[in-house]
């Protein structure tokens, strides 16, 4: 139940920060969208953007710049083709999850 809480009390206070200052790059790749902002529940984080508007969370980083290479790195993935991931996890209300980018 305290992550549910975490998620309703980050999620009541993202206003306070405006999206650019959150945003640390955001691409599209084959209409399929990689954004990495600085969520307030988890910190920087990466998704994957399917095409049915759904966003996937894939990694998560300690700082600015391990987002901005993090962020790098999953463009490439995406770039080069790869299609199946894993999204993350968010304590107990949900398990990881394997997903296809269609």
């Amino acid at each position: 139940m305290s992550d549910l809480f975490n998620l309703l009390s980050a999620m009541s206070s993202m206003g306070s920060q405006p999206v650019s200052e959150r945003t640390v790059a955001r691409d599209s790749v084959d209409g399929f969208g990689i954004s990495t902002v600085l969520s307030p529940d988890m910190g920087y984080e990466t998704a994957l953007g399917l095409t049915n508007g759904n966003w996937n969370p894939v990694e998560r980083y300690g700082t600015r710049a391990d987002a901005t290479v993090g962020h790098a790195r999953w463009l490439a993935r995406v770039r080069g083709g790869e299609r199946q991931f894993t999204m993350l996890g968010y304590g107990d209300l949900c398990d990881e999850e394997t997903f296809t980018l269609s």
